[in-house]
């Protein structure tokens, strides 16, 4: 007795070309009302950034023959691997001395000291004095420390010739010796002088009006006792 088996073939699974003929053709515009998808709205796409026109003209252009020279000095010149740290100091150089200055003050920054701190509190600095010495040993002159980069005409950095004080007190010599012409060429005139005269001696009525009144006062002031009651 002969079984038939009840299991099917397996069929191999649709290739993509397959999947791509079975796609039905796509329909016109629907003419009566159509459902929402089930799943919800659909993730926008993610924006693309505008592509920079003048940016990929500029990379297209060919370069200037300048450009292109320099450019090709570059590659020929340049060594196989290229090092681009800063060389070492020759030797000799720097001086001991002042690497030993840089490190203590350093070391000192580290501690919380600092040099302007200590330059502002120092009493040495406060002598007015020390500004002209430090001006001669920076080789500054007293008029360049007012030296700015505008022009003349908008900022004066010196002073005119007349308005120093050499100039001045020769200005005022010279006004006062012409003064002292002026005086001679005309002499002033004398004045008479005249003796004080002799005032008159003063009377003596009014000390005596005074007496009187008070001797009047006396005997007013007797009579308002007698006559007051006891």
């Amino acid at each position: 007795m002969i079984v038939e088996s009840t299991t099917e073939p397996q069929q191999p699974p649709p290739t993509t070309a397959s999947v791509q003929q079975a796609s039905p053709a796509p329909l016109g515009p629907a003419l009566g009302p159509v459902a929402g998808p089930a799943a919800g709205p659909s993730p926008m796409p993610e924006p693309q950034p505008p592509s920079n026109l003048a940016e990929d003209d500029d990379a297209s252009a060919p370069p200037s023959p300048y450009t292109a020279n320099r450019l090709m000095l570059r590659n020929l010149t340049m060594p196989p691997v290229p090092n681009f740290q800063i060389p070492p100091s020759p030797p000799g150089s720097p001086p001991p001395d002042t690497t030993t200055k840089f490190a203590r003050f350093l070391d000192l920054k580290k501690k919380g000291t600092h040099f302007n701190q200590r330059l502002y509190h120092s009493s040495a600095l406060r002598n007015p004095g020390l500004l002209p010495k430090l001006l001669d040993f920076a080789g500054i002159s007293q008029e360049d420390q007012y030296a700015t980069p505008w022009s003349q005409g908008a900022v004066a950095t010196k002073f005119p010739d007349w308005a120093y004080a050499d100039k001045l007190v020769a200005a005022h010599e010279k006004i006062a010796r012409k003064k002292e012409q002026d005086r001679a060429k005309n002499p002033r005139e004398a004045v008479d002088f005249v003796p004080a005269k002799q005032e008159a001696p003063a009377s003596t009525s009014g000390r005596v009006e005074r007496k009187t009144q008070g001797r009047r006062g006396l005997g007013f002031d007797e009579r308002r006792r007698s006559r007051s009651p006891r």
